[in-house]
């Protein structure tokens, strides 16, 4: 196949270590710190948490990992959840390892059988295509909805670049002949999978390429037992039409115990300024 890319049925979703996400990160210029053994990633507002969501600490690791932290978020482990103070509001796909098409509702379903017939999904091995395309279809996925990402140039094409050589995670791809119409952006780690951002035109919304793109991510993702959990995004509570998408394709909002800290005075100071970005640090408020 063409355009530097196979079909996603050839794909395997590569799966790395907490080492090797700390790496990357970096490689994005992230700071990364190691505390108690475990790896954690800052903000540029020295908010931290671990170096991806899903992680497990226990009670001493999910403790200030810097000097310099003004607050942290970190979800427990199992045999920490007596000191969680928060949640982590995921939306997660339950048991992954069982998702087959007939697990959707029948309009998604419907939907991504339309979508597999009018456009192709495919896996990148190369970043040519996105680095030609994909800064337009950000920019007009977020022209279309603010909440969506949208990076500089600069700082887009550097993520794009970070997932190739090594091979770091899986770009997935709808087209139609030469052109795109949406891609998201997987990884996963450890025993977790993400699918993170996505982004797609209008023509690519009327060809039902989320609800494909989460589909071809879930079968993936199921094909390799090894990977326990599957995360789409953080609850964004006041984006209802993305919420319900979620839903209709299968995803539950999950509180999952986690700890948090702030700076004396910041917790309440980011929960009556940005009550928003503070629930979804702690499922609260």
């Amino acid at each position: 196949m063409g355009l530097g890319a196979i079909s996603w049925e050839d794909a395997c979703l590569p799966v790395l270590t907490e080492a090797e996400c700390g790496q990357w990160h970096e490689a994005r210029g992230r700071r990364v710190v190691e505390h108690r053994g475990r790896l954690w990633v800052g903000s540029r507002r020295c908010f931290f948490q671990p170096v991806h969501h899903l992680a497990q600490l226990t009670a001493p690791e999910a403790t200030r990992p810097a000097r310099c932290c003004l607050g942290f978020r970190a979800r427990l482990a199992k045999e920490a959840w007596e000191v969680a103070n928060c949640s982590l509001p995921a939306h997660t796909l339950a048991d992954p390892s069982t998702y087959r098409l007939d697990r959707l509702r029948p309009t998604p379903r419907r939907q991504v059988r339309q979508g597999l017939r009018a456009t192709d999904i495919v896996a990148l091995e190369t970043p040519d295509l996105i680095l030609d395309q994909g800064y337009a279809v950000a920019a007009q996925a977020h022209a279309r909805d603010s909440g969506i990402e949208l990076p500089s140039r600069s700082a887009f094409r550097k993520n794009i670049l970070s997932f190739f050589s090594p091979r770091r995670g899986l770009i997935l791809a709808a087209v139609r002949g030469p052109r795109l119409l949406g891609f998201t952006l997987t990884y996963a780690v450890d025993t977790a999978a993400y699918h993170d951002m996505v982004y797609v035109t209008g023509e690519g919304l009327a060809s039902k390429v989320p609800v494909c793109l989460f589909h071809v991510f879930a079968t993936l993702v199921s094909r390799q037992p090894q990977l326990r959990e599957l995360m789409h995004g953080v609850h964004v509570r006041d984006d209802p039409g993305l919420c319900e998408f979620k839903r209709r394709i299968g995803l539950a909002v999950t509180p999952l115990p986690a700890r948090a800290w702030f700076f004396t005075g910041l917790d309440g100071l980011l929960r009556r300024t940005e009550p928003e970005r503070y629930y979804q640090v702690t499922g609260r408020g």
